[in-house]
């Protein structure tokens, strides 16, 4: 079975999906052959580990002694720490399984995780070169990466720039021929010649040689496939994912689900943690009031809580729109079923005061369930080319389902709102220079299984930009809020 399709395999059995078809294939691969049953250890205790630490530890597992020792203890799994006590011998690390094998494949896994040979000089990749605090964390000994210096299977490569440049990277290249920058402080585990699991941090893969063609990069979250040239993929410490297409096509796979999304140069996805899945997509628009983009549909007046269909209805909780010179619109176009009339047109936007924060509150009515959320903004200065501040959209969204929303100054997640996603469409189009900012953007999203939730209040809490050469905060020109959801039909279900 070739690497690529047994990591699907096994990818597929450790998240309870394999049928007892692939669970057969499986336990013949685990017995005939030594190479998978190291990957099927590597991949599930590294699955295991990042289950049970969660985020606040996170980067502690790679950072300590003998990864492939180290395990946690019930108590430690509770307080999100490592215990000081978990030093297990090899091949008996307590592993998560969703789905039982049979007990002759237990017997063969147990005989194959036995007879591990941690010893292995299988090579998988590479040191091009190390930036400034690279290490390499192996047999339990950290020490400075050099070039030449060999990962074999099962190493970690861990770019430490903490006390360096933060644009310290680390280049490895793959037997396949692809290259894997590291960007800064990262974590990525190869697992066979051409794929690797990315924990946590940034990284950019270039893939032209034609023996990388497919390389797969897999996260907490997703699978990530280069059919194209290149991309930049970068997971937060607390599990979110993203893809961004430098150029060709990329296809992404979330973790546990069958569908395939497809991106190419330009675009990007973004999968938060959690059993919803919930996607994000934000693209720019060709900068007429047609508000085209390459797979967001455009503003719509059709909606569930566009004021036309009487359902929903939008306030400020928090802050202050602008007033005075320039002054937004109310806070009612963003359901109006349109978008702005023009590149600079704050009466047809809502937008808050200067150097503030704030939130906008939706009540749908009732509890709905909902499937997409997309919002739209668009601003340029009709004088100066590189003003489109005011077109990034920044927010966090959240939801909520009891009959009145929680007070604005409680504690969002504590209070009982649901964080459904953050935003940030700067960080999705990596602007570096003030031109590269698309003055009309749109932002959707949506889940993985359909329903993003049962909610019937979203709660916007808006950031501003700041904008270096005016050195001040301006807030975004939001033109429009379209959400998509149907009634309830039989709550209890």
């Amino acid at each position: 079975m070739p690497p690529s399709e047994l990591l699907k395999l096994i990818q597929r059995y450790a998240d309870g999906l394999a049928t007892k078809v692939e669970t057969s294939q499986l336990e013949q691969q685990l017995q005939e052959d030594a190479t998978a049953r190291r990957l099927f250890r590597s991949y599930l205790e590294l699955d295991s580990a990042l289950e049970r630490i969660g985020s606040a530890a996170a980067a502690s597992v790679f950072s300590s002694e003998a990864f492939n020792e180290t395990t946690f203890d019930r108590e430690s799994t509770h307080k999100n720490t490592l215990s000081p006590h978990a030093m297990i011998r090899p091949g008996t690390s307590r592993m998560r399984f969703w789905m039982p094998l049979t007990v002759t494949g237990v017997i063969l896994l147990m005989v194959g995780l036995a007879l591990l040979d941690h010893g292995s000089s299988q090579a998988w990749a590479t040191i091009i070169d190390a930036g400034p605090g690279a290490t390499i964390v192996r047999d339990g000994l950290s020490r400075a990466a050099r070039s030449g210096d060999v990962l074999r299977k099962g190493e970690l490569l861990q770019a430490n720039d903490m006390d360096e440049s933060p644009s310290a990277s680390t280049r490895i290249r793959f037997t396949s021929g692809a290259d894997v920058t590291l960007l800064g402080v990262s974590a990525l585990k190869p697992l066979t010649g051409n794929s690797a699991y990315l924990a946590f941090g940034q990284v950019s893969a270039l893939a032209q040689a034609p023996q990388s063609k497919g390389f797969t990069l897999f996260t907490k979250t997703s699978q990530i496939v280069d059919v194209g040239t290149s991309f930049v993929a970068a997971v937060t410490p607390d599990g979110q994912s993203r893809v961004d297409v430098s150029d060709g096509t990329v296809q992404v796979r979330l973790k546990g689900g069958l569908a395939t999304h497809q991106l190419n140069s330009g675009e990007a996805l973004c999968v938060e943690p959690g059993t919803r899945q919930i996607i994000t997509r934000i693209e720019s628009g060709d900068q007429t009031t047609d508000f085209r983009f390459p797979t967001i549909e455009p503003p719509s007046n059709a909606d569930y809580a566009d004021a036309a269909q009487g359902h929903a209805t939008i306030q400020v909780l928090r802050g202050e729109l602008l007033q005075g010179k320039g002054a937004s619109g109310p806070v009612s176009v963003l359901l109006d079923g349109r978008g702005q009339t023009h590149e600079d047109a704050p009466e047809d936007s809502s937008f808050f005061q200067n150097d503030a924060t704030g939130s906008f509150l939706l009540d749908l009515g009732q509890v709905v369930s909902i499937s997409k959320i997309n919002s739209y903004s668009w601003h340029q200065n009709t004088t100066h080319d590189w003003q489109r501040h005011r077109a990034v959209q920044k927010f966090t969204l959240y939801g909520f389902a009891g009959e009145r929303p929680p007070a604005a100054e409680m504690d969002h997640e504590q209070a009982g709102w649901v964080r459904i996603a953050r935003i940030d469409s700067d960080d999705y189009f990596r602007v570096r220079e003030l031109l590269e900012r698309p003055a009309q953007q749109a932002c959707s999203i949506t889940s993985a299984g359909g329903e993003i939730g049962r909610f019937r209040y979203l709660l916007w809490e808006v950031e501003p930009t700041l904008i270096m050469p005016l050195r001040h905060l301006n807030n975004t020109f939001y033109g429009e809020f379209d959400v998509f959801a149907e009634i309830i039909s039989d709550p209890s279900h």
